[in-house]
């Protein structure tokens, strides 16, 4: 009988390595703060590439994540000529060229977001959106749909799986 017990029990300890090894580890999940500009709009602060941090707005309706041109300049990212090109209108513009950009990691709190898909395009005009600092980009559905964005404004945070 105790033979039975030990072999039961070293079957289950096997079954239980086995699943372990096959086991899919939980997404990482960072839950940041956001503020409301006097707009109405969210702004996150992230980071591009380990430069020091910036705001971007969250844009539910935006389908692609932007970046100001300018930004992508002063942050060595490459937007020259060869690029690929798109373009796109967003309710009430015109329709706007767009390049795809190389960004290597997008910060996000204590997350990083490898090669995340951003284009370039000229955002003069949410630059302005009230805030302490310009806005240089909008962080987009594609982003937000990909990372299973949450937004709860009720606790002003903005939560994402990496």
């Amino acid at each position: 009988m105790t033979n039975i017990v030990i072999r039961f029990v070293a079957s289950l300890t096997c079954l239980c390595v086995i699943f372990a090894a096959n086991a899919i580890e939980p997404a990482k999940q960072v839950v940041v703060p956001f503020s409301l500009a006097d707009s109405g709009h969210l702004i996150i602060e992230v980071s591009f590439n380990g430069m020091q941090p910036r705001a971007m707005l969250i844009d539910t309706a935006a389908g692609i994540s932007l970046l100001d041109k300018r930004t992508a300049r002063e942050l060595g990212i490459d937007i020259s000529p060869n690029r690929s090109r798109t373009k796109l209108a967003g309710l009430g513009t015109k329709r706007q060229s767009m390049k795809d950009l190389d960004v290597v990691d997008l910060e996000i709190g204590m997350a990083v977001f490898p090669t995340p898909d951003f284009y370039t395009t000229d955002l003069h005009h949410i630059r302005r959106i009230s805030g302490p600092q310009p806005i240089v980009g909008i962080l987009g559905t594609d982003f937000l749909v990909k990372h299973q964005g949450i937004v709860n404004y009720q606790q002003q945070t903005l939560t994402l799986n990496w």
